[in-house]
């Protein structure tokens, strides 16, 4: 019985450190996607993330309440606590991992 305990002890804690060594060491991408009631406030936070860099791309949908606007924003995962200060306060975000990027926008890609 202590030996199984052991082991699901190990197999815990190695999911653990392994998850947080992924979230630091490998470089990767995110999707940053929010989706907020459709104002000037929207169309003044996208274009402070196009200036600051992050190539943000603007959906119009339909929620229950009237028009809303979807930003999609791909940024490189160290970077998504930036990109959530910028975005906080809009609407609903929603986070994702990005397995592979080609193409688009990067203002820092390469350097």
């Amino acid at each position: 019985m202590l030996e199984l305990v052991f082991y699901a002890g190990g197999f815990a804690a190695g999911n653990y450190i392994g998850s947080m060594l992924e979230e630091k060491l490998l470089s990767g991408y995110a999707l940053v996607e929010v989706i907020a009631e459709s104002s000037p406030l929207i169309a003044e936070r996208v274009e402070s993330l196009r200036e600051a860099g992050y190539g943000t791309t603007v959906l119009q949908g339909e929620g229950k309440y009237g028009k809303r606007m979807i930003l999609k924003i791909v940024c490189e995962r160290k970077k998504i606590n930036i990109v959530l200060d910028m975005v906080k306060g809009l609407g609903f975000i929603y986070i994702s991992d990005v397995k592979s990027v080609t193409g688009g926008f990067f203002a820092n890609k390469g350097k």
